[in-house]
């Protein structure tokens, strides 16, 4: 069984050269781009993103935001917190790792899948969401990042 709590979705749409300061948060995020370009900076190495790609932060490393050129970025925001892993999906290894990020290519099964989990977690009977959630759509997750194959760090 994989558990997250505090699953928190926002699409986000921002001006061209618009900044977001440096800050850290002891969640996952995950920021997928929907239009535009951007570049997200973790532990002070810059990482060019564009539409299509996504990139993962793990908890409690330092990162910030800029819109890339002179046009506006829109994005998907996902974040969680990864509570309990009691399976091997390998994946997660993404999840485990001491890396400040992940830069993911052809990424779009990840927005539904993002979609979807935040989806489940709305529902109001727990036993129903961790049904749905943690049996079903963990896997589907990771499917969306292993059809990705492409991942950096550097």
């Amino acid at each position: 069984m994989v558990s997250i709590d505090n699953i928190n979705l926002c699409k986000l749409e921002f001006c061209a050269n618009y900044i977001y300061d440096e800050h850290f948060h002891d969640e996952y995020e995950i920021n997928y781009v929907n239009l535009g370009r951007c570049i997200m900076t973790a532990e002070d190495k810059n990482v060019a993103l564009r539409q299509g790609e996504c990139i993962i932060i793990p908890p409690s490393y330092r990162h910030s935001f800029m819109v890339d050129g002179m046009q506006k970025c829109q994005i998907t925001q996902f974040g969680f917190k990864l509570l309990e892993v009691n399976e091997k999906l390998d994946c997660l290894i993404l999840f485990k790792s001491k890396q400040p990020y992940f830069k993911i290519t052809n990424c779009t099964d990840v927005l539904e899948n993002m979609n979807n989990l935040y989806t489940y977690s709305n529902y109001s009977s727990y036993a129903e969401y961790n049904k749905l959630l943690l049996y079903k759509e963990n896997p589907r997750l990771c499917l969306g990042f292993e059809k990705a194959y492409s991942y950096e760090y550097k």
